[in-house]
């Protein structure tokens, strides 16, 4: 098999008049394994890993664990070992630290069998990444495309790394879309660039996309889970998006964030009962995960529980919980304000956003119009203008990124940097498009307060609510016929 696959690289070499190197020569030529066993577990441990379902995860791993014990030197099973182990802190809800100690030996002991491998190093990126040292994850994916160029899985962690780590969409969407470039039978790599397309303003022409996958497999629950937020985003169906929760959730229930999501959509729709519900039970998932006092920490802000909010926040490890974590802070912090303790929420967002790096996502933009706010009412004008004048900046020219609260909180700072009619004029335009959420209806408590009283904005208001009911209806509706 290796023989061949090589006969072919330096024919295409040759045909191209391109000189292999030897170090390239040495690369093409080398063969992973010599044990067909060993390569036949690694294979399925591949097809396994592509179903990205927390039980097929489990699976994976066990396939590529058989795959090492066949072939002790199998480097390439070991970085593949290495990678699905971590990835089980998502698909699973495992603790961050459990899974680092775990994936550590594993990524060394394929470093040392092959010191100039893609997957080695790409794993290694992956591991500095969940433990939180940037520059070292930017490091390591560098040395992984440096030694495979053409390496589909390499393009699709550094582009997570650049998204999450770096929070720099521009640069995850051409990773991605390399990704699904060199590996176009891939579905994973297919929804890693339809979510990016969502967050950077492109969710309709992601949409289709989903869509066809899922015609091909009807039962790929992260097709569902994608689509699902696409929904959301770009068409402002938050019904629809639920209806494809719930199937991504009956396809795959012990997915944590399945749950999670159910709970979310709940929220954007008003219901705030069963986000509770969901959000609690997401978080009986996965007990020992750092994202647990997260998860109840929301279902307590659900119920304006803010005691009770901010113990559990104060239980979580500020390292490696992620966006919810953030969001969270950003929502106690605006609590502080409105409850006369600017002090308090302004340590919050600096700490936790310390540069307010604008619009890159949602969390810096977020902190960056709460903090405007808190300035404010501490009466530090000139920090507040100097925010404001940042995040104008960003929003004036063209926003490159979209989420769901983008509208709402674009106004939100126009209307704290005495600009009402501007935000009522965003507001108006969103809402022409078909734009709803609660979270309008929460932000009249807090930035958006100074327009509370406006006829214009009451109209708006009303007009996002009724939608909202509409919406709710459509899905009690769903839920009595079976649907």
């Amino acid at each position: 098999v290796f023989i061949v696959q090589a006969e072919i690289t330096e024919a295409v070499a040759a045909a191209l008049q391109a000189i292999l190197s030897e170090d390239e020569r040495r690369q093409v030529q080398k063969q992973p394994t010599a044990n067909l066993q060993a390569l036949e577990a690694y294979y399925l441990g591949n097809q396994y890993n592509a179903q990205h379902t927390s039980d097929s995860i489990e699976r994976a791993i066990l396939a590529y664990q058989s795959a090492v014990e066949l072939d002790p030197e199998f480097g390439l099973a070991y970085s593949k070992l290495a990678l699905a182990i971590m990835e089980q802190v998502w698909l699973n809800g495992l603790p961050v630290k459990a899974q680092l100690e775990k994936s550590k030996p594993i990524i060394d002991q394929a470093i040392l069998l092959d010191p100039q491998s893609t997957s080695a190093f790409n794993a290694l990126g992956r591991w500095h990444q969940l433990d939180g040292d940037i520059e070292k994850a930017e490091k390591a994916f560098g040395q992984a495309l440096a030694f495979g160029p053409n390496n589909a899985s390499a393009y699709s962690n550094y582009g997570n790394f650049k998204q999450w780590g770096r929070d720099d969409s521009a640069a995850a969407l051409i990773m991605f879309e390399k990704a699904a470039e060199l590996d176009p039978q891939n579905v994973g790599y297919k929804h890693e660039l339809a979510e990016i397309m969502g967050k950077v303003g492109l969710a309709k022409e992601a949409i289709p996309m989903m869509e066809e996958v899922l015609a091909d497999r009807p039962n790929s629950a992260g097709t569902y889970r994608v689509l699902a937020d696409l929904y959301s985003v770009g068409e402002y169906r938050h019904d629809k998006a639920m209806k494809a929760y719930r199937m991504a959730y009956e396809l795959d229930p012990e997915h944590p964030w399945n749950s999670f999501n159910i709970g979310s959509m709940n929220y954007r729709l008003g219901d705030y009962q069963n986000s509770t519900l969901w959000l609690n039970h997401a978080a009986s998932l996965v007990p020992e995960s750092e994202q647990a006092p997260v998860l109840r920490g929301w279902a307590y802000l659900n119920a304006r529980d803010f005691e009770n909010a901010r113990k559990e926040f104060d239980r979580a490890t500020e390292k490696n919980i992620g966006i919810l974590h953030w969001l969270g802070i950003f929502t106690l912090g605006r609590v502080d304000t409105a409850e006369g303790r600017p002090e308090d929420a302004i340590r919050r967002y600096e700490r936790f956003a310390p540069n307010f790096n604008a619009r890159m996502s949602i969390l810096s933009f977020s902190y960056g119009v709460g903090a405007i706010d808190t300035y404010q009412k501490l009466g530090k004008y000139e920090k507040a203008q100097a925010l404001i004048d940042k995040l104008m900046s960003v929003v004036e020219p063209d926003p490159p990124m979209s989420f769901h609260s983008a509208h709402v909180l674009d106004a939100s700072l126009f209307a704290l940097s005495g600009q009402p009619e501007v935000a009522i004029s965003i507001l108006q335009e969103w809402v022409n498009e078909g734009g709803c959420t609660a979270f309008l209806q929460m932000q009249t408590e807090y930035e958006l307060s100074v327009l509370a009283d406006d006829p214009r904005f009451q109209e708006l208001l009303q007009t996002v609510n009724n939608r909202l009911l509409e919406q709710r209806a459509n899905l009690a509706r769903w839920k009595a016929n079976g649907e």
